[in-house]
């Protein structure tokens, strides 16, 4: 789990540089901060003492937060360019990842609330990766 928590984070880090490049804007920034903060969560696994578990914690809710914002803070670049409906999708992927993230800190299916909250900011990610892809080779909405 370590391991998979060090290469993702540091896997939107990168993926923080082209959004940069890419964007502008600050949704870059929150990117990073995700991939910093998934990195220091897997450093500080759960588990080895209360003390890791608290600072375990802190780091993974910066990258939960951050994570759901990046989207959310795309949206507005993405409509000065034109592309509303990507602005809309972007609005909508954010505050649903949000709005799981924060129930499974108070929901029996804490876990469901989490797995779907990330998928949901994660599979934004891809696709606007696929898109700054896509960008370098003609216009789009990140081009």
């Amino acid at each position: 789990m370590t391991a998979g928590f060090g290469c993702f984070g540091a896997a939107v880090l990168a993926y923080s540089v082209a959004l940069r490049d890419a964007l502008g804007g600050s949704a870059w920034v929150a990117a990073a901060v995700s991939g910093a903060a998934t990195v220091g969560a897997g450093v500080f696994a759960l588990g080895a003492s209360s003390a890791t578990d608290v600072v375990h914690g802190g780091f993974a809710t910066v990258a939960y937060a951050s994570l759901a914002l990046t989207p959310v803070l795309a949206a507005h670049r993405l409509s000065a360019r034109g592309y509303a409906a990507a602005a809309i999708a972007s609005h909508v992927v954010g505050a649903l990842s949000a709005g799981c993230l924060v129930a499974s800190a108070f929901v029996p299916i804490e876990g469901l609330m989490q797995r779907a909250g990330l998928s949901l900011a994660h599979a934004w990610i891809a696709v606007s990766a696929s898109a700054i892809v896509r960008g370098q080779r003609r216009s789009g909405p990140f081009a």
